[in-house]
């Protein structure tokens, strides 16, 4: 049989995660949109590390 976790609501993916597959698709359509605007590849590089990498990781430190 299988045992239940103690706490039902918690499920497979954690906070964290969601947090940062979220800003990963908030920092690829940023590029897209940047992309779109500017041959800049600088530009566009630091938008797609930014809001994907450095933005959820600020927020996941802030919030410990």
């Amino acid at each position: 049989m299988l045992e239940q976790s103690p706490n039902p609501e918690a499920g497979l993916v954690s906070t964290e995660l969601k947090i940062r597959v979220g800003f990963l698709v908030l920092g690829i359509i940023s590029w897209l949109g940047v992309k779109r605007v500017t041959d800049n590849r600088r530009l566009q590089f630091l938008v797609l590390h930014g809001v994907g990498n450095v933005v959820p990781t600020l927020i996941i430190e802030w919030r410990d």
